[in-house]
């Protein structure tokens, strides 16, 4: 797992409170710059998304692909709206909140995940519904 210096120490908990510290590796680093790592079957970014801009997005989707072994997948879980941008209603005032809090984060929906998956090199894109405003896009590194 990689994330900024104030979460890692509240994941480590989390994780030893699971009982899972013999399975999951904790690290510092900031996944826009830091090395991801390689050959990994899966990197799952959930929650995060929302938090970047469209540019930073695609750089991180690169990013992943590129930290993938071949056939690996890359998960992304978060609000997923329509081509619309106006549904689900709780995604899309979740983006209004975005714009407020963030420098430039916002929801995104299937089409704009759909186009990064494809121009980072993924096949085999495609969404999951989940219950409620959240989802998944899926990718498979060729």
């Amino acid at each position: 797992m990689l994330d900024l210096g104030d979460v890692v120490p509240l994941a480590e908990d989390h994780i030893r409170k699971a009982g899972l510290g013999d399975r999951i590796a904790v690290r510092q680093g900031d996944m826009l710059r830091d090395s991801l790592g390689k050959n990994y079957d899966l990197v799952l970014v959930s929650a995060i998304c929302h938090m970047f801009s469209p540019e930073e997005n695609q750089r991180l989707f690169q990013r992943a692909y590129e930290a993938l072994a071949p056939r690996g997948r890359f998960v992304v879980q978060d609000f997923i709206l329509d081509a619309s941008k106006t549904a689900p209603r709780a995604a899309a005032l979740f983006s209004l909140n975005m714009l407020v809090g963030t420098k430039a984060g916002s929801s995104y929906s299937e089409p704009e995940y759909a186009a990064w998956l494809r121009s980072a090199g993924f096949s085999d894109v495609k969404r999951v519904q989940l219950p409620g405003p959240s989802g998944l896009m899926i990718g498979v590194r060729t």
